[in-house]
């Protein structure tokens, strides 16, 4: 009888065995399988000279234009801090104090002088009719 040894793929950084079809090692987060982008992408990185010049141009034009704006940004940058400054000066803190009230309301007394009543007359009455 023959036997077949099915090879498991394993990961370059820390050779642990991982599923076929998986991108990513569980161990360690490193990747398994290549890049399909990279392996399509790889030979086309050629730029001829004239795009090549334009995008040097490009890129030269918008470095001009990221200092130009600096001032502007300062001045903006400058405005918010005075007003967020303005702002936190102008907090104030509030303090609430919790004082027990003087007088005692009447309905209180009241209510406990009934409930303290009728908490006798239930015990007089369960014990008389034991």
């Amino acid at each position: 009888m023959a036997e077949t040894v099915a090879q498991k793929e394993t990961c370059a950084k820390c050779g642990a065995e991982v599923r076929e079809g998986t991108t990513f090692c569980y161990a360690c987060g490193g990747r398994v399988a290549p890049d399909a982008a990279q392996e399509t992408n790889g030979s086309s990185n050629g730029i001829d000279a004239n795009a090549q010049a334009a995008l040097d141009d490009l890129a030269q034009k918008l470095r001009r234009d990221e200092t130009a704006e600096k001032p502007a940004d300062d001045k903006l940058a400058k405005a918010a801090e005075e007003r967020k400054k303005a702002r936190v000066t102008q907090r104030r803190s509030l303090e609430f104090v919790w004082e027990p009230r003087n007088d005692t309301p009447i309905t209180l007394l009241i209510s406990a002088g009934v409930v303290l009543v009728v908490a006798v007359l239930v015990i007089v009455v369960t014990v008389i009719w034991k």
